[in-house]
């Protein structure tokens, strides 16, 4: 049994990573239960606590909009923790961002974690099931950390923000680690298993045709 994964590539036309701020990371996900928001949250006030200008930019929509407003209130966290609606440049956001996190208690495969990677964007999140361990291989284009470790979370965050040469690194694997995800790789595993199925029928895909 294998998986074929989704496509994701960058836009062609995006600027790579010049205006990065070493200081950003961003989330992108709905506002819901199910993503974990909560446990983001803790960690990212641990990582002000040792770099006060760190921010943490989250996009998305949903019912959990308001109770989020209020925990970030609560942390004492308006300064440093941003909730904004819809995004219409994703590419934007990541190609400025020195990391993206993730702290969903499961994940299938994650197209956020791929948009991040396709963009040079290092992801933090739990090691949980089943997508981010598919996705990220920890210290090459990311961290995994254990669900709820938010200390450790903190910690694998704070890590890339203070080191240049290393975020460096993980955002240049990031972006090579992805090209597994680009439109010519899929198709082939497609037609691999077309062909495979079928021996005996001949399989041409134009390379601008999608599956």
């Amino acid at each position: 049994i294998y998986a074929i994964p989704h496509t994701y590539e960058r836009p062609l036309d995006c600027t790579i990573g010049k205006n990065r701020s070493p200081f950003k990371a961003v989330y992108f996900a709905r506002y819901a239960q199910d993503k974990g928001h909560e446990f983001a949250f803790e960690a990212f006030k641990k990582v002000v606590e040792k770099l006060p200008q760190a921010e943490f930019h989250c996009y998305g929509t949903g019912s959990r909009l308001g109770e989020l407003h209020g925990l970030v209130k609560k942390l004492e966290m308006t300064q440093h923790i941003f909730l904004h609606g819809w995004c219409e440049d994703v590419t934007e956001e990541y190609e400025s961002a020195a990391l993206s996190i993730i702290s969903s208690p499961s994940e299938s495969f994650s197209l956020t974690i791929a948009e991040s990677l396709a963009h040079g964007c290092p992801v933090v999140g739990f090691n949980v099931p089943y997508g981010p361990q598919e996705l990220i291989e920890s210290g090459v284009n990311g961290y995994l950390v254990e669900f709820k470790e938010t200390d450790a979370m903190a910690e694998r965050i704070i890590q890339i923000m203070k080191d240049p040469s290393l975020q460096r690194e993980l955002s240049e694997n990031a972006r090579e680690s992805s090209k597994r995800f680009s439109e010519s790789t899929v198709k082939d595993l497609w037609v691999k298993l077309f062909q495979n199925i079928c021996p005996e029928f001949k399989f041409s895909i134009q390379p601008q045709v999608l599956i």
